[in-house]
């Protein structure tokens, strides 16, 4: 999927999970209490069971529509790694996903996303160089 002098950039998405909203009906099962106050998540809420499994299903519809384009990219929760050939490439590939993103409700982290393209980046804590890092399918 990498491949040496691929050209990379990263988007973080900002409390992802607050973006999915919860179905009105269900909102009663997602409730508690806290020093007297009644509270429910309206919103996809951080620590349920099912919350990763149901967050990543909606990045996978966005992951296939960005693969139909032939954009390559690795997801991770709320953190997506997208790899170019070119810094043209990735730089046109970044609008549209930024567009994207925006037109589904997402909140794209600027602090935390490396949004200019790069050669060398950190993903995930992990130091990705496709200049030097023999890269192999």
């Amino acid at each position: 999927l990498v491949q040496e002098g691929d050209w990379l950039f990263t988007i973080d998405l900002k409390s992802g999970y607050h973006h999915v909203d919860i179905h009105p009906a269900f909102w009663r099962f997602l409730g508690f209490s806290l020093q007297g106050q009644n509270y429910q998540f309206l919103s996809l809420p951080f620590g349920l069971a099912t919350t990763p499994f149901v967050f990543t299903q909606i990045i996978k519809q966005l992951s296939k529509r960005w693969r139909r384009r032939g954009i390559r990219l690795i997801p991770y929760v709320d953190d997506i790694l997208f790899i170019s050939a070119t810094r043209a490439e990735a730089l046109h590939n970044c609008s549209i996903i930024i567009a994207d993103l925006a037109a589904a409700g997402f909140v794209v982290n600027f602090k935390k996303s490396q949004l200019a393209p790069a050669q060398s980046l950190k993903f995930l804590g992990l130091l990705l160089d496709t200049r030097t890092t023999p890269f192999s399918a």
